[in-house]
């Protein structure tokens, strides 16, 4: 192994790159099933994480142009999650040119190369993930392998994102500070982070040594962008959640206490319909009582009269 960097050892390299050929593995199986059927959210998600997770280790080992590539394209897939990118061709054409790249990338990071010595235009496919949000179009077809215009998919897909949105709203908003002061933290490190890449940077070491602080750098900083972006993004949803749940809540206890008055009210129509009865009840023994009176009174006059 050439010398990339003291810290990445022999055996972190051995690791690094048994990781790498078990994502690539599972990427395959996961992108012929999302191609298959793009509305395989299992599939899409699986995709996903190989990205992240050679975006993750790429970035731990200082393999930074592989792990720039995975970053962006796992920040398109994540906007497919979300519903607010389709699956359209243009991403399947780019998943099918970035797959035979990752292992060139891999070759280069081992040998102490850049992506450019093995030929592979790296901010071209930054590029292009980048500007596929920007792009319309009809969803991708898999019996074709082109683009359809079906509107019922794309209200299947916003339906389906609105349920799973809605099935995790209660588990959100319970989560949500620890979240929020995590992703803070981790904001914080970031921070102090970049600042020193950018100092390193400011110093005279060799050429190579500069281009990966300055990769580092800018790596650093479009992370703070994603964090600062993803907690207001989650502050102004989690507000909106509490305040629909907060609603519902309010609805809910409402119509508890219709139920409560209805059944107070049947409980009262009760309770005057048994004290009615006990009232007649109580009439008719005072009756009986009065006229066994009456008739004991009469007996004895007549006894007297009589005698």
């Amino acid at each position: 192994m050439s010398n990339t960097d003291d810290a990445v050892t022999d055996e972190i390299m051995e690791i690094f790159s048994e990781e790498v050929a078990e994502v690539l593995v599972l990427m395959d199986e996961n992108l012929a099933d999302w191609k298959q059927n793009p509305e395989n959210d299992k599939a899409l998600k699986e995709v996903r994480r190989a990205f992240h997770t050679l975006k993750g280790s790429g970035r731990m080992v200082q393999a930074f142009d592989l792990g720039e590539l995975a970053w962006a394209v796992e920040s398109l897939l994540n906007s497919v999650i979300e519903g607010s990118q389709k699956p359209i061709h243009a991403i399947f054409e780019l998943l099918a040119d970035v797959r035979p790249v990752i292992p060139k990338l891999l070759n280069a990071f081992e040998n102490g190369s850049s992506a450019s010595d093995v030929g592979v235009p790296l901010h071209d496919f930054i590029q292009r993930a980048e500007d596929i949000p920007h792009e319309r179009g009809p969803v991708y077809d898999p019996q074709t392998g082109q683009e359809t215009s079906d509107a019922l998919m794309d209200d299947a897909n916003d339906r389906a994102v609105q349920t799973a949105e809605l099935d995790l709203l209660a588990v959100r908003v319970n989560q949500f500070d620890d979240q929020l002061v995590k992703l803070k933290a981790q904001l914080s490190g970031l921070t102090g982070e970049l600042a020193i890449a950018q100092k390193l940077q400011q110093s005279s070491p060799k050429r190579q040594e500069v281009e990966a602080v300055k990769r580092q750098a800018d790596s650093l900083g479009r992370e703070i962008s994603d964090l600062k972006y993803f907690i207001k993004n989650s502050t102004e949803q989690t507000q909106q959640q509490i305040q629909d749940v907060q609603q519902q809540t309010q609805k809910n206890v409402s119509e508890k206490l219709g139920d409560l008055d209805k059944y107070r009210d049947r409980m009262m129509d009760e309770m005057d319909k048994r004290l009615e009865k006990h009232t007649r009840e109580m009439n008719v023994v005072a009756l009986k009582g009065a006229f066994a009176a009456f008739s004991l009174s009469a007996l004895m006059i007549i006894v007297l009269v009589m005698g």
